[in-house]
């Protein structure tokens, strides 16, 4: 009887260990997996790179539609619930985004961000952003609207022009592709912010001055001193 006892005991054992290592991973979600990293989903190699960082102008600028703004440099983001608005410029390669919305209190937030095509630096721009929008607090997400300012890597280039996206050779394919790739993986996570499309707004990376992107203290975004 005890050896029968001891030899089920045993067996019980040894099917409960068996049913512990054997139990199955948690699923990640589509979502999950597309979000993840970043510096992953945007590939382009080193002298791709090399070309973005020697093309983005820095992020500050002294020129200001309104007073009552704050400058947010270049690979930084910056979150602002009180009246006074955010800008940044000199933009070129790099991509614009602010997020404007109502706490649920009433009040108004808003939210800037730089977003330079830096190597390894992806993710933390945008994990420094969302940081940011966090801050806001209790999000009435009902009231939250995205921009994104951009740059126009479609234009066209004709008659031996050349620019950020062509030389005398012809378009240059891997500067396009990074930032297609740059640009849709960026409008993904601010679409999943503001639970919505965010308003795209194209720009000319070859105007000399670069360009601006503000948000004022009513939530009014301007983007080359055009309100949009």
């Amino acid at each position: 009887m005890r050896f029968t006892a001891a030899l089920s005991t045993l067996l019980l054992g040894a099917s409960l260990t068996t049913s512990v290592l054997a139990a199955p991973r948690p699923i990640e979600t589509q979502l999950e997996r597309r979000f993840q990293n970043l510096d992953d989903d945007v590939q382009a190699d080193y002298a791709t790179w090399e070309y973005f960082a020697g093309n983005c102008g820095g992020g500050s600028s002294k020129r200001s539609l309104h007073k009552r703004a704050i400058d947010v440099p270049m690979s930084d983001s910056m979150e602002m619930d009180v009246p006074l608005g955010l800008k940044t410029s000199q933009l070129r390669s790099c991509i614009g985004v602010v997020i404007t919305g109502k706490k649920k209190d009433g009040g108004l937030f808003r939210v800037l961000g730089h977003f330079a095509a830096a190597h390894f630096m992806l993710q933390s721009e945008w994990d420094k952003f969302t940081s940011e929008y966090n801050k806001a607090g209790d999000i009435d997400k009902g009231t939250t609207q995205g921009y994104m300012s951009v740059p126009d890597y479609k234009k066209k280039y004709e008659n031996g022009a050349t620019g950020f996206y062509a030389d005398e050779n012809g378009e240059k394919k891997d500067a396009t592709k990074l930032s297609e790739e740059f640009e849709d993986e960026l409008k993904k996570r601010v679409d999943d912010l503001v639970d919505g499309n965010p308003q795209m707004f194209p720009r000319d990376v070859d105007i000399a001055e670069g360009s601006t992107m503000e948000v004022n203290e009513k939530n009014e975004v301007f983007i080359n001193g055009k309100r949009v």
